[in-house]
């Protein structure tokens, strides 16, 4: 079945990459979160989709400038003027509300920014028990090859945003078990071959019930959107007798 992939948590209804946002995801029925790590300036791992703090938080400048601590003082719910504030979170905080309730699929950013990025997260996983609960993913796809030849245990998948030339053997390249393509860029034909290939497909980011059903239907192994309540809707709606 098509998992439910909540892209930063319950993105489109609560700050994003938060704990917030995760926990209502949880509540939505998301079995896996999709959510992005960084480094702060003294080597701890945060959960942030952008470098730049000004779009999503009251801080500005690169998060790593600051400390955790410092990093605590900002709102990370910035562009939610109705709710109360939001921290940063670190991975180990997400990890302690989602483990044993949905996977999580971690994607590295800007890894030659920080090129130990990935033997962090690798090792802090490494105290969370079942490696599978956990999938690596980023545009990276070199920081791909360093992970599955450093931690074979943790699956990988490769990112891509515009069309690319035989995706399956750029997998296969980097030893990743999985594409993670724009929507636009995969047809259902890709998709079939890829799975033939013994890749799983997870697309990404599917907003409209209309595609939402047109992926259900070409059985893609998961969908990352932000609304995964109205994802496990619409999945539910097309798996009733």
């Amino acid at each position: 079945m098509t998992k439910v992939i909540a892209h930063r948590g319950l993105s489109a209804r609560y700050p994003e990459n938060t704990l917030l946002a995760f926990a209502k995801a949880l509540e939505a029925g998301a079995e896996m979160m999709e959510l992005d790590v960084r480094l702060t300036a003294d080597k701890e791992i945060v959960v942030a989709h952008d470098l730049d703090l000004s779009r999503a938080t009251d801080g500005h400048g690169p998060i790593d400038r600051y400390t955790l601590k410092e990093l605590r003082s900002f709102n990370a719910a910035k562009l939610w003027p109705e709710l109360f504030p939001e921290p940063i979170p670190t991975l180990r905080e997400v990890i302690e509300l989602v483990a044993g309730k949905a996977q999580l699929n971690i994607e590295l950013k800007d890894v030659e920014r920080h090129k130990d990025l990935p033997e962090l997260v690798a090792r802090e996983l490494e105290n969370w028990g079942d490696p599978d609960q956990f999938l690596f993913s980023s545009f990276d796809h070199q920081a791909i090859a360093q992970l599955r030849k450093t931690w074979p245990q943790y699956p990988c998948a490769i990112l891509y945003g515009e069309k690319e030339d035989d995706p399956i053997a750029k997998a296969r390249a980097v030893d990743a078990q999985g594409l993670h393509p724009h929507f636009k860029s995969i047809s259902s034909e890709e998709i079939k071959k890829a799975q033939q290939a013994g890749l799983f497909v997870n697309v990404w980011t599917v907003n409209e019930p209309r595609e939402m059903e047109a992926f259900l239907a070409w059985q893609v192994d998961g969908i990352i959107t932000d609304h995964p309540d109205i994802l496990w809707k619409v999945r539910l709606k097309k798996t009733e007798p």
